[in-house]
């Protein structure tokens, strides 16, 4: 696993963070902090990271944040051509060339997207007209992606990925307040069951409901949303939604868990849809499995209950805290304000003020 004292995250450019350090890195990382700071971004710069595809993960990022635009005035076509707008990716939300994202998390090699002027001959790729620049990704110095962009930062829809890419490991999930959309919740459901982990998500589910003795699922071959039926002390099985927010997010929790083995994992507001009083347990299970499955966390919240939580399953397990950082990010400042889990239970047992 990733050594507390050692490990180091760098971000350039990106979004709101012109530079932005997090030291020191841990195993577990929680990021606290005001309304629009930069936390969320921070998330996404570690995808950014350890992404197979860096230009992937802004897209999707830019997706999820509905950074959009429609460039066709005919309402139809303009359905069909919602580009995805990657000037938000970049500080200031200009493009121009010599623009750059970096990301360096000590451990892995340090990525780079980086605007440049339009290849000559390419030709015109925007409906728009006009000159293009091209996104130039670089792991480690090494190229690895150019897809061309328009002087706006529109990225088109339709541009597809390079189908020559390096072989990392797919280490992209990033869990939202939303949870995960269908069709890729039932393809993580059907790893779990290849993997033989159906004993987290039954762990994950009696925190909230003690009687659940199993967990079944049923995927839709056209990309639904997965039906997931409980057992409940033989009293039949029965609809995941039946239950409320807080047993889908507690068993999406422990999918991307499950599916995160050997990588890491960005889940932002960790505490959403759960009551104050389970969040010990959140935190004992998070803190046990991905020590178990060798995943590096990076979680966000803006709740004092959560950082007491997680104050809490440190106490009862207190060699966890070499595992555990967690990281105050406030606005203007290049650095976050860090503290190890051993310094946390210290500042928590003194009422000093974290959020």
């Amino acid at each position: 696993m990733t050594n507390v004292s050692k490990q180091v995250l760098q971000v350039k450019g990106y979004r709101g963070l012109r530079s932005f350090r997090v030291d020191p890195v841990a195993d577990v990382n929680l990021f606290l902090g005001r309304n629009n700071v930069g936390k969320t971004s921070v998330l996404e710069a570690v995808q950014l990271a350890r992404s197979r595809s860096p230009i992937g993960s802004l897209r999707s990022n830019a997706l999820r944040r509905r950074e959009i635009r429609f460039l066709d005035p005919d309402a139809e076509r303009a359905y069909r051509y919602n580009w995805v707008d990657l000037s938000h990716a970049y500080w200031g939300r200009v493009l121009r060339p010599g623009a750059q994202i970096e990301v360096a998390l000590k451990g892995s090699p340090s990525v780079t997207v980086t605007v440049e002027s339009g290849d000559p001959g390419q030709g015109v790729l925007f409906e728009e007209g006009g000159p293009e620049f091209v996104l130039a990704t670089r792991r480690g110095g090494q190229d690895v992606e150019r897809v061309p962009i328009s002087q706006e930062g529109v990225l088109p829809e339709l541009q597809r990925r390079p189908a020559s890419l390096p072989k990392m490991p797919e280490q992209d999930l990033f869990l939202t307040t939303e949870g995960l959309e269908g069709q890729r919740l039932a393809v993580l459901f059907n790893e779990v069951t290849l993997r033989g982990e159906e004993n987290l998500l039954v762990e994950a589910l009696r925190i909230l409901d003690e009687r659940v003795r199993g967990v079944h699922v049923l995927t839709n071959p056209s990309g639904l949303e997965p039906l997931v039926l409980l057992d409940r002390n033989g009293a039949g099985r029965q609809p995941v939604g039946s239950f409320g927010d807080g047993m889908k997010r507690l068993l999406t929790l422990a999918v991307a868990i499950v599916n995160s083995a050997n990588g890491t994992l960005q889940i932002d507001e960790i505490d959403t849809g759960l009551h104050h009083s389970v969040l010990q347990q959140m935190w004992t299970l998070v803190l046990h499995s991905s020590r178990d499955r060798r995943v590096q966390l990076f979680a966000t919240t803006h709740s004092h209950d959560c950082i007491q939580a997680l104050r809490w399953a440190l106490e009862v397990d207190p060699e966890q805290a070499d595992r555990v950082a967690v990281h105050k990010v406030v606005a203007d400042q290049e650095k976050a304000i860090s503290f190890t889990g051993a310094e946390l239970l210290v500042a928590l047992q003194h009422d000093v003020e974290l959020r």
